[in-house]
C-alpha cells in the first residue's frame, strides 16, 4: 500500500517532533539546580530547612551503597530534584525525570 506524499510528511513531520521532544527531555534530566548549589558542602539537617525555605517540597529518601538519594519538588515549576547526601552533607542537586517524583511516600 502507498501512502499519499501528505500523509507520508505528516508522519514525517510527526516523528521528527516526537524526536525532538525525547532529546529535550533527556537534556533536562540531570542539569544542575541553579538556585542549590550554594548548598553544596552544607550539613543534611542544615540544607534541609534551607530547601523548604525556598520553597521545596520533601517527597522521600532512597538509602543505597553508595549514598543517600532526596527527592523534592520545586514548588515554583513542579519540577522534581534529586539530591545525593554522601557522610551528612549535600554533594549534588540535579534537575531528574518526574516519574521519580511521582507516587513518593517517605521512607525516611
Amino acid at each position: 500500500m502507498k501512502l499519499p506524499k501528505i500523509l507520508k510528511n505528516r508522519l514525517l513531520v510527526s516523528l521528527m517532533l516526537g524526536f525532538y521532544t525525547l532529546i529535550a527531555t533527556q537534556v533536562n534530566a540531570q542539569d544542575k539546580v541553579p538556585d542549590l548549589q550554594d548548598l553544596v558542602g552544607v550539613r543534611g539537617s542544615s540544607g534541609e530547612m534551607e530547601m523548604k525555605n525556598r520553597g521545596y517540597e520533601f517527597l522521600r529518601t532512597d538509602k543505597s551503597d553508595s549514598g543517600v538519594y532526596m527527592y523534592w519538588q520545586e514548588s515554583s515549576s513542579g519540577k522534581c530534584v534529586m539530591v545525593r547526601v554522601e557522610e551528612g552533607r549535600y554533594q549534588s542537586f540535579v534537575y531528574t525525570p518526574d516519574f521519580d517524583c511521582q507516587n513518593s511516600s517517605s521512607n525516611d
